[in-house]
C-alpha cells in the first residue's frame, strides 16, 4: 500500500518538477525541494 502511495506522489512530482519526491526503500529519502514545490 505504501509503495502505491509513493508511486502516485512521485508521478505527480514528475509531472510538475521532472524529479521524484522519494527514492529508495529502506530508508526512504525525501527530496525536500521537490516536496516544497508540490506543497505550494
Amino acid at each position: 500500500m505504501l509503495d502505491g502511495a509513493l508511486e502516485v506522489i512521485n508521478e505527480a512530482a514528475f509531472d510538475r518538477c521532472d524529479e521524484a519526491v522519494t527514492e529508495g526503500d529502506n530508508p526512504i529519502e525525501v527530496n525536500s525541494d521537490v516536496l516544497r514545490e508540490l506543497l505550494t
